[in-house]
């Protein structure tokens, strides 16, 4: 025992000598870092939303380590940015040591009540002999905020400022919420209990959305920075729930979503239960127009009247229909290919029974054109009972590999979009498309130019402009 505790004691005195002879770091006050970007940005910042929060990544280039005389805002107390440097809330520092090759963090989000206004700084990295800088900027929006909100009779949104939406937001039934044009509302991201989006808009009474060309509404997720400008999932969609009647999407974009419109049960009045015109629905993560009926219908109008729309980039189906309806489709175009996604589905599935019974379903397609990268993009599931099952093409261009009931369509034609991979699909020229419609009484298409240009009507919600 007496041995060990020697031993033992003789080790911890080496230990304490070692350490006491050991040199501190020399530091030097010169040198170079590298950046992992050259500017922090910030794409849009509401008034009404907590700041996001950008994080640059710095690191000592130099052989030997470095001490920096200062990390600081060009603007210091009057910035409107703040930092957390290296895990410590301060807009500078002085004398910050960084070890030859390691590296350090920044921490970017904003604190100014600046609004609609551009705001800018620097980051200023300090040695003794050169100051490198990163630039930080921000594009601050002022905005109107509702969270989990039940409109009143009857609300009009205008364009004055961008609306934020957390949470649903409610049109009750017999009330009216129409949309100005140049509204742009934007959905949070924010979750249910059960992880999916929990912010959207659900209409029990009318929607009226009233776009034009030149200042059409749009509504997408409120992430609008590079990685997520164009993916889907970031809100849940616009949902028409049985009690919706004459609601009405004129120039309208809906992006980014779970789905872009589901409608509920069928048409309650002399009017289509919705109609849509010149609209583009894009980035689901689900379906772009979803159907579900499960009723036996009530008048003779459509549940979905649908001219000149653009439903594409759809992870699941870009039209879907479940339980039966009535709809019909003029120059529509429906397209997806697995650019951002791996889809596997058809891009139109039209469905007319549930467990245990079959719903008329009667869906018509005029010069419209379905295409993506599957085999076929079309599969209807019908019942088999007799009469319950109508579906017609006239003047369609369409991926499939069967027969189909209509008249003068085009199969498994390449459509030569113009760069669907940059979400243009356009006729480019060449197109079977061009001059292979009917005259349906649609004299504009979605972009407003007129209808027909050429030696007649062309397929799709697009007409080719040479």
């Amino acid at each position: 025992m007496l041995f060990r505790a020697i031993i033992l004691v003789g080790a911890i005195y080496a230990l304490i000598s070692t350490t006491a002879c050991r040199k501190p770091f020399s530091f030097s006050d010169t040198g170079e870092l590298g950046f992992s970007t050259d500017s922090v940005k910030f794409d849009t910042i509401f008034t009404t939303l907590p700041s996001p929060t950008r994080r640059l990544v710095f690191r000592n280039l130099s052989n030997q380590h470095l001490k920096l005389s200062s990390i600081e805002l060009a603007d210091g107390a009057a910035s409107d940015f703040q930092l957390v440097i290296n895990g410590d809330p301060a807009n500078a520092v002085q004398n910050f040591e960084l070890a030859k090759g390691d590296s350090a963090y920044i921490f970017v989000s904003f604190k100014s009540p600046v609004r609609d206004a551009f705001a800018a700084d620097r980051i200023l990295f300090k040695t003794k002999d050169k100051v490198q800088s990163v630039v930080v900027s921000a594009f601050v929006r002022d905005a109107y905020f509702l969270a989990d909100t039940f409109i009143a009779c009857d609300t009009t949104f205008t364009s004055d400022k961008a609306i934020v939406v957390d949470g649903p937001l409610f049109v009750p039934e017999g009330c009216t919420l129409t949309m100005q044009p140049g509204t742009h509302i934007y959905f949070t991201s924010r979750k249910g209990p059960d992880f999916n989006p929990a912010s959207y808009l659900i209409v029990s009474g009318t929607l009226r959305i009233q776009g034009s060309y030149e200042n059409p509404v749009i509504l997408e997720g409120n992430r609008l920075d590079p990685a997520y400008a164009e993916r889907g999932g970031q809100w849940f969609g616009v949902y028409l729930t049985k009690f919706a009647q004459n609601c009405e999407v004129r120039h309208a974009l809906i992006k980014n979503a779970v789905f872009g419109i589901r409608s509920d049960s069928v048409a309650i009045t002399a009017n289509p239960k919705l109609k849509i015109v010149q609209t583009e629905i894009r980035n689901m993560e689900y379906y772009g127009i979803w159907m579900v009926g499960f009723a036996p219908p009530i008048t003779n109008a459509p549940v979905i009247s649908a001219e000149n729309v653009l439903v594409a980039n759809c992870a699941k189906q870009a039209l879907r229909v479940n339980g039966g309806g009535q709809a019909d489709f003029t120059h529509c175009s429906f397209a997806s290919f697995n650019f951002n996604f791996n889809r596997k589905e058809p891009l139109v599935l039209l469905n007319n029974f549930g467990q245990t019974f079959a719903y008329p379903l009667e869906i018509n397609f005029y010069n419209s054109v379905i295409y993506g990268q599957e085999d076929t993009e079309l599969l209807f599931e019908d019942a088999g009972v007799q009469g319950a099952y109508k579906v017609w093409f006239q003047n369609c261009l369409l991926k499939h590999n069967d027969v189909v009931p209509g008249d003068n369509n085009i199969f498994n034609q390449d459509p030569l979009f113009l760069d669907p991979r940059l979400l243009d699909y356009r006729p480019a020229l060449g197109s079977p498309l061009i001059d292979k419609a009917a005259n349906r009484n649609i004299f504009t298409d979605l972009r407003n130019n007129p209808r027909p240009v050429g030696n007649g009507y062309d397929i799709g919600c697009f007409e080719f402009n040479p």
